[in-house]
C-alpha cells in the first residue's frame, strides 16, 4: 500500500509513504473512509481486509489483517457513506461479509450473510449506497 499528494494544479503524484506491508497475498483493492482517516486493502489470495490508518499528512500505518476465509478470494470494497461500515464481496465464498469500523480503523465483523446464487467468482464488482 502506498500514498501520494497530489498536486492538485498540475496533477503531478509525490510519494508519501513509500511501500507498506500488508503481509498479506494479493493485496488488491482498496477503500478509503469517507473521512480520509482509514484506508482497507482486499486480500484476494488470503482471504482477508488488512486495515492502515492515515495522519494528517496522509502517512500509512499498518493496524492489521482481518481473515474471512482462505477461500473468500476477496475481490473489492466499499464503505458506507457515514464510514462506518466496510463491505467485502467474496466471491469465492458467495457472500459479501461486513464489518463495524471502530474509532480506531479496527473491524468488528458483522453476522455473517448467507451465500448467494447473486454472488459469484465472475462478480467482480461492488458498490454500497
Amino acid at each position: 500500500m502506498t500514498s501520494y499528494d497530489l498536486d492538485t494544479d498540475n496533477g503531478g503524484l509525490s510519494v508519501i509513504s513509500g511501500s507498506v506491508p500488508v503481509n498479506q497475498a494479493a493485496a488488491c483493492w482498496v477503500t478509503e473512509t469517507p473521512n480520509g482517516r482509514f484506508a482497507f486493502t482486499g486480500n484476494a489470495g488470503s482471504g482477508s481486509v488488512s486495515a492502515f490508518s492515515i495522519d494528517h499528512a496522509g502517512r500509512l500505518a499498518e493496524l492489521g489483517s482481518t481473515q474471512i476465509s482462505a477461500a473468500a478470494h476477496t475481490t473489492d470494497l466499499a464503505t458506507s457513506s457515514n464510514g462506518k461500515f466496510l463491505f467485502a464481496l467474496d466471491g469465492g465464498i458467495g457472500t459479501i461479509n461486513g464489518f463495524r469500523v471502530g474509532a480506531d480503523g479496527h473491524l468488528e465483523a458483522l453476522p455473517a450473510m448467507a451465500p448467494s446464487t447473486l454472488v459469484t467468482p465472475a462478480v467482480t464488482g461492488l458498490v454500497v449506497h
